[in-house]
């Protein structure tokens, strides 16, 4: 009846319960124990008037503010180091790009010297936009350099 009467308004509903799947007309719902902060985190996401900014490239799209990858009409949230990793990749699109370069621009060190955090998380970017990341057709590896995020551009839709 909220929604009927207040179609404009969101809705969080918080159910006492545990964890399950709930036939709710709520925007969000939230279960037992709830915190403040996930409360207020929840009213945040709800009432914030957010400016999508996409970044797209091909059937890519990363929306900046929320850090939010959408592929092929699927939405990936990303931790923040992943999504500066994908910014990067469709930034610089077609490019190879160093490890020692990546390394700075992400973590913002010059050190190289374990490689293991890139790697992971170049993984964890190809599974995100891979379709099978045990074939990468996008992201490549440069034997001996770094990473190429390869695309094929269109100049009238990939801003």
């Amino acid at each position: 009846r909220l929604r009927e009467a207040y179609p404009e308004k969101p809705i969080i509903h918080l159910y006492s319960g545990k964890k399950v799947t709930l036939n709710s007309p709520a925007d969000t719902i939230l279960c037992r124990p709830v915190t403040v902060r996930t409360l207020l985190s929840a009213i945040d996401l709800l009432t914030a008037k957010h400016e999508m900014i996409l970044l797209r490239r091909g059937d890519f799209a990363l929306d900046l503010e929320r850090r939010i990858l959408m592929v092929r009409e699927t939405e990936i949230a990303l931790t923040p180091k992943q999504s500066a990793l994908v910014e990067t990749f469709l930034r610089y699109p077609n490019e190879t790009l160093d490890r020692k370069w990546l390394m700075r621009r992400i973590w913002d060190t010059d050190y190289t010297g374990d490689t293991g955090t890139l790697n992971v998380h170049i993984r964890f970017v190809r599974e995100a936009m891979e379709q099978d990341a045990s074939k990468p057709q996008f992201i490549k590896t440069v034997r001996g350099i770094g990473y190429r995020f390869e695309i094929a551009l269109n100049e009238k839709t990939d801003l």
